[in-house]
This record gives C-alpha cells, sequence and structure tokens, in this order.
C-alpha cells in the first residue's frame, strides 16, 4: 500500500495537499486510517505539514510564499489590496503581510510568512473583473486592487499616481457602493 501511495504522490503535479485531495488520492474514507497514513509519512519524510490540514511535498522553506498562502485559505480568494498596490507602485510602504481577499476574515503565518485574508461579500468576490490567473494563484489588477482597497476603506491614502476615472468605473461595475467624495 505504500507503494501505491507514494507513487500517486509522485505522479501528481500538485506539490500542496489538503487531506481532502489525499483523500481522494488514495481513496481513503476512514478519516482514522487517513490521519495515521499522514503521520506516518510525515515522519518518514515523504510528506511535510504545512499548515492545519495542509501537507507538501517539500518543505515550506521550498515553496512560493503566494501559492502557500492562497492554498491555505482554502477556497476561492485572490492576491488584493497592499500586496497587489506596492507591486504597481501605488503605495511606498511594504507591507508586512501577504493580503488575500476571500469568503472569511483570517490572519496566520506558515514559517516566516505572514498573510491576512479579508472577508468580502460573495456577490463581490466571485465577480471576475480585473481579476487574472497567474499559475496557481488569481491576482487582482492595479485597478481592481485599488477598487478594493476603497470598499474596505475610503480613506486610504494611495502614493502614487492612478486613473480615478477606471477605478470608479470598476467599482460600479463591481456593484461597490461609491464613496462620498471622488475616488
Amino acid at each position: 500500500m505504500l507503494k501505491s501511495h507514494v507513487s500517486a504522490l509522485l505522479r501528481s503535479e500538485q506539490r500542496l495537499f489538503h487531506v481532502q485531495d489525499l483523500a481522494a488520492l488514495w481513496q481513503m474514507q476512514n478519516l482514522n486510517t487517513l490521519h495515521t497514513t499522514l503521520s506516518r509519512y510525515c515522519r518518514k519524510g515523504l510528506l511535510f505539514r504545512v499548515y492545519r490540514g495542509l501537507y507538501s511535498k517539500v518543505p515550506w522553506q521550498y515553496l512560493d510564499a503566494l501559492e502557500l498562502g492562497a492554498k491555505a485559505i482554502h477556497g476561492f480568494n485572490y492576491l488584493s489590496c497592499e500586496s497587489v498596490l506596492v507591486q504597481h507602485g501605488l503605495i511606498n510602504a511594504q507591507p508586512a503581510v501577504l493580503s488575500f481577499v476571500a469568503e472569511k476574515p483570517k490572519v496566520f503565518s506558515i514559517g516566516t510568512y505572514h498573510y491576512r485574508c479579508r472577508q468580502m461579500s460573495a456577490a463581490f468576490l466571485f465577480n471576475p473583473l480585473g481579476v487574472q490567473k497567474q499559475g496557481p494563484i488569481k491576482i487582482a489588477s492595479a485597478t481592481r486592487a485599488l477598487a478594493d482597497m476603497f470598499y474596505y476603506n475610503p480613506m486610504t491614502h494611495i502614493d502614487g499616481k492612478y486613473n480615478r476615472q477606471k477605478v470608479s468605473e470598476m467599482m460600479s461595475a463591481i456593484g461597490y457602493a461609491q464613496p462620498r467624495y471622488s475616488v
């Protein structure tokens, strides 16, 4: 049985697995057997426990911080807000955490990586406007990240120049309420 589990792991292109993914991969229905197997494989160094319910083929230090955060959130999410705005030079202060948007709020750390997940209503969260898939994760465009920031805090200070009209149009298209002053 060990050989079939290990070969299934090696054949999989995924590097990160939730407990449910491994149960499906190994066709295990008994949770006790699954957890015992996971514990043994971690002791033998075949799997690495990365976070509660999340396992990897490699130690967390060799994983991409964005992919790790997106997978740990375990639900629909995308990178946005400060993390995207820094990449586009719209805010100068480097955030201490990677900011995601998802259905449930969550603050967590994996090793030296720190994450913040902001809660958003499903009516807005699943709107694909301005969200692109880049590899295994979804990332907001600069305009979408600005719209998200103004959704959470209309008084957000932005250091760089941006097209206010585009942000206002994006907010309207998503369904966000417009701030009382011009964005």
